[in-house]
């Protein structure tokens, strides 16, 4: 067969007179095979800065941090339990007429009880003779005898003893609880431990250890968040920086206010764990969150809740930023002095936080809902709150140093650890 003189083009071919026509293609186009790791690649191109190594690195060190922070809670509980006892308790000076009231009372009360006691046997045995004799000066006399008497007692709803035992159970209940049995002059808080632990048992030794947990890991994630966002909202260099003296200025205003804003929106969480150290009864912290008046302290003590938080704050703000100024002291250049600066902090921090945080635990137990329980609520006699100063004066120089002393051999206790054996990230300059 011979070929046409003018060949006919396909409809596939590109036609001549329109080059720009592309013609459509009757078969469904196949589509390409995607391996996996071409679909891989892809999708790290739109997702690169994902990386599952590193948030399993990140997730794992807060984990490490969170249970750090647990382990340490747990570890200083019980001698922050019995810190906290000899902070709220009351010398027998400060109660010596309600003490010698409340033993008078007590003595009473066992008086009257076995008074009572007596008596009501007595009543009890003249009711059953009486119920025992027949009416013979009745009119119906002669048609009763004794045995209809007898039965007549023992189906008699009136003769139950049940008042009795409600009239006992209800005086013995009145008769007021002891208090945690300690002496005059507590001289240490192992022996506060050791009345505890035969008083109320193990467990009383860690209360409060989920509140505490709660209290400073939220304060401390608080505290960091609000100082880095409104540092950044103010141009305020970190505090590491070497400045002029308004930014030192203005560092330590942003230090004191957002200590005092994270103080007082977890004030209940110290406030409950106050409240759970000191509670005779086995209640949860949730219920005693319930129990508070209000979710915010009264505006009379938001000074000395915030107190002992923002002065010791500032000074270990300050002291380090002075001296870094003033004698060029710095962890990577005196590596030595920087450490027992850190010392030297710690226990400064410690004394000007324990007579504030003295005053902060008084003014949670009396004036915050305080009020609305009675002593016998308590493990131990609660002071007054009589204001910063007054209650100050009524703890006195023996209260303070021997919070004072715990405190110390605790600073030293951290240090020591930190010096043997310091934790990655520690001893960059952070106290």
């Amino acid at each position: 067969m011979a070929n046409p003189p003018f060949p006919l083009n396909t409809s596939r071919d590109p036609n001549p007179l329109r080059p720009y026509h592309i013609p459509a293609s009757i078969s469904s186009p196949t589509s390409p095979i995607i391996s996996s790791s071409s679909s891989s690649a892809a999708a790290h191109d739109i997702l690169p800065d994902l990386d599952t190594t590193e948030v399993w690195a990140q997730a794992r060190t807060i984990l490490d941090a969170l249970l750090y922070r647990y382990t340490s809670v747990l570890l200083a509980q019980p001698f922050d339990v019995a810190k906290t006892i000899l902070q709220v308790w009351s010398p027998p000076s400060d109660f010596q007429e309600e003490d010698k009231g409340l033993g008078l009372n007590r003595r009473r009360n066992r008086v009257g009880y076995r008074e009572y006691e007596d008596s009501e046997d007595e009543d009890e045995e003249v009711d059953d003779n009486d119920d025992d004799i027949p009416d013979y000066f009745t009119a119906t006399s002669s048609k009763t005898s004794p045995s209809s008497a007898t039965k007549r007692l023992r189906h008699n709803p009136s003769r139950s003893r049940s008042p009795h035992k409600s009239r006992r159970t209800k005086n013995i209940q009145n008769v007021p609880r002891p208090y945690l049995p300690l002496p005059n002059h507590p001289s240490s808080l192992t022996l506060v431990i050791r009345t505890l632990h035969s008083h109320s048992g193990p467990l009383a030794l860690w209360r409060g250890t989920t509140p505490a947990f709660l209290y400073t890991t939220c304060t401390h994630l608080t505290t960091s968040f609000l100082r880095s966002f409104l540092a950044s909202l103010l141009n305020l260099p970190p505090p590491e920086i070497d400045s002029d003296a308004d930014a030192l200025f203005s560092t330590l205003a942003l230090t004191a206010l957002t200590t005092a804003i994270s103080t007082l929106i977890w004030a209940p969480l110290d406030a409950v764990r106050v409240r759970l150290i000191l509670a005779r009864s086995s209640q949860g912290w949730w219920a005693q969150i319930r129990r508070l008046p209000s979710w915010f302290p009264p505006l009379r003590l938001w000074i000395s809740t915030v107190l002992p938080h923002v002065l010791p704050a500032l000074f270990a703000a300050g002291v380090p930023i002075l001296l870094r100024r003033r004698f060029g002291w710095s962890p990577e250049r005196t590596p030595a002095i920087w450490s027992l600066v850190a010392l030297g902090v710690g226990w400064g921090e410690v004394a000007v936080r324990l007579p504030f945080e003295v005053v902060g635990r008084r003014a949670i137990m009396w004036g915050w809902g305080g009020r609305q329980e009675g002593q016998e609520d308590w493990v131990v006699p609660v002071g007054t709150y009589e204001g910063i100063w007054g209650t100050l004066r009524g703890v006195g120089w023996e209260g303070l140093w021997r919070g004072w002393r715990v405190g110390f051999w605790g600073v030293l206790g951290v240090w020591a650890a930190g010096v043997v054996g310091p934790a990655e990230g520690k001893g960059r300059g952070e106290f």
